[in-house]
């Protein structure tokens, strides 16, 4: 999983901070941007890498990490179901999501797939983690009339090679032949059409992705600012854990995050399914030890 902090510049201070958790700061920007790689914060949470949100004076950009949008949360993923739909009815050859890790991409997309009962390893495949451009090719040859979708690959978008398969595969042409010359491939066709479908799910954000490679394909944006995490998890506060979990419990942990907001680690689903678990098998001291899981 790959995250990615923010470069911005507040009260004459530079700052590269993640989910409004400053990692570093300095007055000086060369000064700030060099102690990344040395800071205990950022490789705690294993972030190496920052969008930069000052223009050239040095000024903030804007207050949060990412664009921002004129809906609503629930809107988007309204908008990503209905794009996934079209991509698993074929109706368009692939789909871009981007947005922080831990607020329910991939979950959202599996509901829409499992929806229309597609079969795992039938009709649909889910690669994840680090991908070669090898690695990339060979799947995409091998499951060429299938939907492959790739989560959490975003090492791919690093590698030129890796970066030039994925384009051919995403692209809306009417034939889409893929290419790919190696001695290290040599069982491999150095080239095949691709009739299947792509979703590849990011968690760059849309301003740090590829631009020829979102010109070839629909994008979706689900970044979220705290305000946007709070009531997303709020609208699927019911679907949300086992189903043993009552309503007030799922409460009294989105309560606690809230309080906690400005201390966490990690404001996300997976945090509020980490609090919830606590929650419901810890007793009488269960919010403190919460407490240190959010802030840790």
């Amino acid at each position: 999983m790959e995250r990615i902090g923010e470069l911005v510049k507040v009260d004459g201070t530079y700052l590269i901070r993640f989910n409004g958790k400053k990692l570093v700061s300095s007055k000086n920007r060369e000064a700030c941007t060099s102690r990344l790689a040395l800071s205990k914060a950022a490789q705690k949470l294993g972030i190496t890498e920052y969008v930069d949100r000052t223009d050239e004076e040095g000024t903030v950009e804007g207050p949060s990490k990412f664009k921002e949008s004129e809906y609503e949360i629930g809107k988007r993923f309204e908008f990503m179901e209905q794009l996934t739909k079209l991509v698993v009815e074929k109706n368009t050859p692939s789909l871009i999501i981007t947005g922080d890790s831990g607020t329910g991409k991939s979950h959202t997309v599996l509901d829409v797939i499992k929806a229309s009962e597609m079969k795992e390893g039938v009709d649909y495949i889910v690669i994840k983690g680090f991908t070669t451009p090898k690695s990339m090719y060979r799947i995409l040859y091998e499951f060429h009339d299938k939907l492959i979708i790739f989560d959490d690959c975003d090492s791919v978008l690093k590698d030129a090679v890796a970066l030039n398969i994925l384009k051919a595969a995403l692209d809306s042409y009417d034939r889409r032949v893929i290419h790919y010359r190696s001695e290290k491939a040599s069982d491999l066709p150095t080239n095949f059409e691709f009739t299947g479908q792509v979703i590849f799910i990011s968690n760059y954000p849309a301003e740090k992705m590829n631009g020829a490679l979102i010109t070839r394909s629909i994008l979706i944006d689900v970044s979220m600012s705290i305000e946007d995490r709070i009531e997303r998890i709020r609208q699927i506060l019911d679907d949300l854990g086992p189903e043993d979990a009552t309503i007030e419990q799922k409460t009294d942990v989105l309560d606690l995050m809230i309080e906690k907001q400005k201390e966490a680690f990690d404001f996300s689903l997976r945090t509020f399914l980490r609090g919830l678990k606590i929650r419901m098998h810890v007793g009488e001291g269960w919010k403190e030890l919460a407490s240190y899981m959010i802030t840790r």
